[in-house]
């Protein structure tokens, strides 16, 4: 009779117990959505060339339009890395 008692009590515990689980497993769906994956650094470097060469062909012609020289485009384009070498855009 216990069992039977202990069966019909837990009855009543199993839709909070379904309702807890569904909340949480929507929660941690949701912030699986949310993540974004970080960039490798070979995407990064893509990424970073496709930005410099769109900044080149943009700045490229205002500058010739302003009168600077091919040369000083040139130096103005060349990016440097802190504590490293200059290397060009």
């Amino acid at each position: 009779m216990e069992i039977i008692s202990w069966l019909a009590g837990l009855g009543s515990l199993v839709p909070i117990i379904a309702a807890v689980l569904l909340i949480f497993f929507l929660r941690q769906r949701k912030g699986q959505e949310l993540d974004i994956p970080p960039l490798d650094l070979v995407d990064a470097k893509k990424l970073d060339d496709m930005v410099a060469k769109q900044v080149e062909e943009y700045l490229k012609p205002l500058l010739q339009n302003k009168g600077y020289n091919e040369e000083q485009i040139k130096e103005i384009l060349t990016r440097t890395s802190l504590g490293g070498k200059p290397f060009r855009r």
